[in-house]
């Protein structure tokens, strides 16, 4: 029939291209291209939805027209599926193809960092930090004898333990720790010190010795057990109550 007017039906819009997606801290950084068709109306926003149980359930947000979104709010060592669609005034174009991504960061500083003083060196204890998503591969441990003016820095295994080794008995020293993974180093501890070598009796450095009757416990050697005053217990936390003091 000449002169009938033709009718276009809108329709969805095609999927975005493109896609991609990097980790953050506890976040994601996604961006995108706008569809080659925006199925005859103009595109109007998208959503962008992800999923942390392999697309079983997802969670979806509608943004506006940028291409460009960060998500927040995720948990650092969770995989994720992130998807993105857009829209026009008639209806909801295809999702892309799934992107996977892990927010991750750097991990925590330890804790419980505990000193123990050797001869001409320190031995150095601690409680690995939650890992920032990312597992723990070394520590770094830095040691000072100018109180922090300048460190000497050792990066170490993933033992929680280490001898720092080459000091001078009677120095002090102020020691931290920190934990690495693939982000790059974690938050240093708070500083310890302690003063490297042995006394005279052969306790710890700094830690204070007294007399004692019975048996007393010095490097797991026992000694001078007997007569009050012929035994000396080491004090780590241990209190003098005279020359007739029990090692306890």
């Amino acid at each position: 029939m000449h002169g009938d007017k033709v009718t276009t039906i809108p329709d969805a819009p095609s999927a975005p291209t493109g896609l991609q997606v990097t980790h953050g801290n506890a976040s994601a950084e996604l961006s995108w291209t706008a569809p080659t068709s925006t199925g005859g109306l103009p595109v109007v926003g998208y959503n962008v939805r992800y999923s942390s149980d392999g697309g079983t359930s997802w969670t979806t947000k509608k943004l506006g027209t940028a291409t460009s979104r960060t998500l927040t709010g995720l948990t650092n060592g969770t995989e994720y599926e992130v998807q993105v669609a857009a829209f026009n005034s008639s209806a909801i174009g295809a999702y892309t193809a799934s992107e996977k991504v892990t927010p991750r960061t750097v991990p925590g500083a330890p804790t419980g960092l505990a000193l123990k003083p050797l001869h001409n060196s320190i031995k150095a204890s601690w409680t690995a930090p939650a890992d920032g998503g990312s597992a723990i591969t070394g520590y770094r441990v830095r040691i000072s004898e100018d109180a922090g003016e300048s460190w000497t820095t050792q990066d170490v295994g993933t033992a929680t333990s280490r001898t720092l080794t080459g000091l001078t008995d009677g120095t002090s020293y102020d020691v931290q720790v920190a934990a690495v993974n693939a982000e790059g180093t974690g938050t240093f501890t708070g500083t310890e010190t302690v003063k490297a070598g042995l006394d005279k009796s052969g306790a710890h450095a700094g830690h204070r010795s007294c007399p004692g009757q019975g048996t007393g416990r010095l490097h797991d050697r026992k000694l001078g057990a007997g007569r009050p005053g012929t035994g000396r217990c080491t004090g780590h936390g241990r209190r003098c109550r005279g020359d007739r003091d029990r090692c306890r």
